[in-house]
C-alpha cells in the first residue's frame, strides 16, 4: 500500500473544487447515508477490496466509500507498513505492525524519510540529492543513487521527493519542475539504473499501483496513466483520464480489477481495456 504523504499542491487542488460536493450529492430517501467532513479528501485515500477509505491518522478512523454500492460508512483505520527515523535509529515494519527490523545509525539526524521492501528485506532513506540503499539483515549500507540534472538545477542540487520498492526494483521521484516530479527505476542492490519512467523528462506524480508481478501503474503529471513493466521500463500502455483531469492520487487497486483515482472527483479505470470513467456521486446528507 502506498504511503507517501499527498504533496501539498495536491491538497489544495482538491480542496478548490469541492471534491466532497460531487461526491455526496443530494440525499434520497430515508437510507440516505450522512456525509463526510468536507476536508475528507484531504487524507490520503487507501484500497480494501472494493472499498475507497480516507482516513485520519490521529484519530486512526476513515469515512469509506463502498464503489459498487455507492455508499459511505465509518470504520477503523487498518494498520499499514511503517518506516520510523530517530536521531540515532530507523525502524521498519511490517503491514501487521508486529514484524520489525532495526538498523542502527545517526546518518538522518538531521532528518530523511525512508521506504522498506514487503519483505524488510531492503530499506531506501532519501533526503535532498541522494538515496541511500541498506540491506536490512546485515544493517550495511549497499549502495547510493545521486540525483540528475533538471529543469531546476544541475544534479547536485536535486531533490528526490519519493521513493517505492516496486517488486524487485526501486522507483524514485526527483522533483523536476516547483509543481511536478521525473522518476527512475533502478535495481536496487547495485544502483543499476533500468530505466527512466516512460522517457527522459516525462513528468509523474509520486503515485503507483500494482496490477500484476511485473506491470505497475503510474500516474502522469498531465491527464494520463502508465502502464509500465518495472523489471524493464518498457512501457506497455498510456490511459488517458475522462475529463482530462491532473492532480491524480492513484489510490489502489479494487478487488474487482479496476484502479481507483482521486482527482477532481473519484475516477474508475480499467487498466485492461484501456477506458476510465468517474464514480457516480453516492447519496448521502449533509
Amino acid at each position: 500500500m502506498f504511503v507517501l504523504a499527498r504533496p501539498p499542491e495536491v491538497v489544495t487542488r482538491l480542496a478548490a473544487v469541492g471534491v466532497l460536493g460531487v461526491l455526496c450529492g443530494l440525499a434520497t430517501g430515508a437510507h440516505a447515508a450522512p456525509c463526510p467532513p468536507d476536508d475528507v479528501f484531504n487524507q490520503l485515500p487507501h484500497v480494501t477490496g472494493n472499498t475507497l477509505a480516507f482516513c485520519d491518522g490521529s484519530t486512526r478512523s476513515c469515512w469509506a466509500l463502498d464503489v459498487p454500492k455507492g455508499t459511505w460508512s465509518t470504520q477503523p483505520m487498518a494498520t499499514e507498513a511503517t518506516v520510523s527515523i530517530t536521531p540515532t535509529e530507523i525502524t521498519a515494519c511490517a503491514a501487521d505492525g508486529k514484524t520489525c527490523k532495526k538498523l542502527a545509525t545517526a546518518a538522518y539526524a538531521d532528518g530523511g524519510t525512508g521506504v522498506a521492501s514487503d519483505d524488510l528485506a531492503l530499506l531506501a532513506v532519501y533526503r535532498g540529492p541522494t538515496v541511500d540503499i541498506y540491506d536490512l539483515d546485515s544493517s550495511k549500507r549497499l549502495t547510493t543513487i545521486k540525483g540528475w540534472k533538471s529543469p531546476m538545477g544541475p544534479a547536485k542540487d536535486a531533490v528526490f521527493q519519493g521513493a517505492k520498492f516496486v517488486g524487485k526494483t526501486l522507483v524514485v521521484w526527483e522533483s523536476w519542475t516547483p509543481v511536478s516530479s521525473a522518476a527512475r527505476l533502478y535495481e536496487p542492490r547495485k544502483a543499476r539504473r533500468i530505466a527512466d519512467l516512460v522517457k527522459a523528462g516525462t513528468e509523474v506524480e509520486p503515485w503507483a499501483v500494482a496490477l500484476d508481478d511485473k506491470v505497475w501503474l503510474f500516474a502522469g503529471f498531465d491527464p494520463k496513466l502508465y502502464l509500465v513493466d518495472v523489471t524493464t521500463g518498457k512501457l506497455k500502455k498510456t490511459i488517458k483520464l475522462a475529463g482530462g483531469q491532473n492532480g491524480k492520487v492513484i489510490a489502489g487497486k479494487l478487488a474487482d480489477g479496476r484502479v481507483a483515482i482521486v482527482s477532481d472527483g473519484v475516477i474508475l479505470v480499467d487498466p485492461v481495456a484501456g477506458t476510465s470513467s468517474p464514480v457516480a456521486a453516492p447519496h448521502c446528507t449533509k
